[in-house]
């Protein structure tokens, strides 16, 4: 009996041994072929070869969903999303999907930087776009820059942003220095006029427009009578600055501020007398400037733009007709708006050329040694765009939009800019 049962312990022992060969054959066999990309099925690949990256290009967007400045933040939130699903119907970035994560800031510089933190957080986020004012932005940077994430700004046009020396920021929107000087050139050299009063929020944006006017406005021949500041958002009798400004006999108005009170602004204006031109930039191209000032009050309002929603390229006009297909035919697309659809465009041309979130910032702003020159041929901004080592951009036209007897923005001219010198 011993003898039989160490016959049977010696068989089941070789047994043992034969099914545990077996298993680790097919083990080794099974980790061979998911390395190669997976049996009969997969790409016959060598195991060197790296597996495909399949996962969604995940862009934030940081941008005013509530609070007063919704209307522009729904704008954006909705042009980031055309970008997206334009990009995924064309096969996507390099076979990868593109996913908009938005998030509300409310345009409020106290929320920024949380919004900020969240975005830094999530390690998937290739690139964020933010935010819609200059505040908000330099509040956030430094959250940016710490993580070493790419963050673009859309709207944020205030200098002084650019002379930070955060190395992951960027603009699409072109910066005052640029802008402004081209109101007071369009008023001198487009309108005639020889001079001009300035009407400004008192924020960091309103001060620089009316410096940067101020310091082109002596070459130009044009005289600055007037320099009235408001608190924004507080205030909804303008009567005492307007009578200010009337006593000066300006033969035009600078303005810089949000629709909301500009609209309330141009409305009193009119109705105290004060016809005359009246110039500001793309954010007053709304349909609500519009209800709140009312037809007549701005019949001589003149926005400049670097965003021409009324520009023959198609790349423009494919825009246009999906905007006015969802939000009607008398609205034109603001600033912010056209910009965050280039920023998608912009961060996934990056990611196709093999940007990632580590190295995104520095591809787009030529900073990597060896890399070919990025530059973005066609985008609603204009034709072959590109970015100086601090975030600016580097070339732009200025177009003019104003509204006509029915109430409708319509293209106006381009800027003359004739005796035009920006100091450096």
């Amino acid at each position: 009996m011993r003898k039989l049962l160490k016959s049977l312990g010696a068989l089941l022992l070789v047994v043992i041994m034969l099914v545990s060969a077996v298993s680790c054959s097919n083990s080794s066999s099974g980790s061979s072929a998911a390395s190669s990309g997976g049996g009969a099925a997969g790409s016959g690949g060598s195991a060197s070869e790296p597996e495909e990256n399949t996962d969604p290009i995940r862009i934030g967007l940081a941008c005013a969903l509530s609070g007063a400045s919704a209307a522009y933040g729904n704008y954006q939130y909705w042009a980031a999303n055309l970008a997206a699903e334009e990009i995924n119907e064309a096969g996507g970035v390099n076979g990868r999907m593109v996913e908009i994560v938005a998030l509300d800031d409310a345009n409020d510089a106290t929320q920024a930087p949380i919004v900020a933190q969240q975005f830094c957080d999530d390690p998937t986020i290739v690139g964020v776009i933010a935010h819609g004012g200059s505040a908000c932005t330099a509040a956030s940077q430094p959250i940016f820059e710490e993580a070493g994430l790419l963050n673009v700004a859309p709207a944020s046009s205030s200098n002084y942003l650019s002379t930070l020396g955060f190395s992951q920021w960027m603009r699409i929107v072109v910066s005052d220095i640029y802008q402004a000087p081209r109101i007071a050139a369009f008023i001198r050299n487009n309108l005639g006029l020889d001079s001009a009063a300035v009407v400004y929020a008192n924020t960091d944006a309103g001060v620089g427009i009316l410096e940067n006017v101020k310091a082109v406005s002596d070459g130009l021949g044009l005289s600055i009578v007037a320099e009235e500041t408001y608190n924004p958002g507080t205030e909804s009798d303008f009567s005492t600055l307007i009578t200010k400004v009337k006593s000066t006999n300006p033969k035009s108005i600078i303005v810089q501020g949000t629709y909301q009170d500009l609209g309330v602004v141009m409305r009193q204006l009119h109705e105290m007398g004060m016809d005359v031109p009246i110039v500001g930039l793309s954010s007053l191209t709304y349909r609500a400037t519009i209800d709140l000032a009312g037809v007549d009050a701005v019949q001589q309002m003149y926005c400049v733009c670097t965003f021409n929603p009324f520009s023959e390229n198609e790349l423009n006009k494919n825009f246009m007709a999906n905007y006015t297909a969802e939000f009607g035919a008398d609205q034109i697309p603001s600033s912010p708006c056209g910009l965050t659809y280039d920023a998608v465009y912009v961060i996934c041309e990056a990611v196709r050329q093999g940007a990632t979130r580590e190295n995104i910032a520095d591809w787009i702003m030529n900073r990597i040694p060896g890399n070919e020159p990025f530059v973005m041929e066609d985008m609603l901004l204009g034709p072959n765009i590109t970015w100086s080592e601090n975030g600016d951009v580097s070339s732009f036209t200025c177009s003019v939009v104003k509204v006509d007897e029915s109430g409708n923005f319509v293209a106006f001219e381009d800027v003359d800019e004739t005796n035009l010198v920006i100091p450096e």
